[in-house]
């Protein structure tokens, strides 16, 4: 395996597939080939970020979903993507992320009242 700085960032092939209308694609070749890839949270986040700000809430998702995979430890991960599903109207995935995060986050007045909110209608 190549030493960790030869290997491409991650967030660089993403934003060039994004460019190249072939997210999905890439994503699905990172699942099969991730050793060849160096891997940031914040730097996958912000493209993710990027794209939901630019309306291209779905795209973001995908890229938000493979942030809350590589990092499953992450709170941050995980509240982006709960936000991200409850921006596209998506209350039932949002509630599953929004549910699964700490409770040091769940007692955010924010998240408390979307789960208030919206958990009778999901279930």
């Amino acid at each position: 395996m190549p030493p960790e700085d030869e290997k491409m960032p991650l967030s660089l092939l993403l934003t060039k597939s994004w460019y190249d209308n072939i997210l999905n694609a890439t994503i699905n070749d990172y699942h099969r080939n991730s050793d060849h890839y160096s891997t940031d949270e914040r730097l996958i986040r912000g493209i993710a970020q990027q794209l939901d700000w630019s309306g291209q809430v779905t795209q973001a998702i995908r890229i938000f979903e493979l942030n809350a995979t590589l990092f499953p430890d992450s709170d941050n991960a995980k509240r982006q993507l709960a936000d991200a599903y409850l921006e596209k109207g998506d209350t039932s995935q949002a509630l599953r992320y929004y549910k699964i995060i700490p409770r040091n986050l769940q007692d955010d007045p924010y998240i408390k009242e979307i789960v208030y909110r919206f958990d009778g209608e999901s279930g």
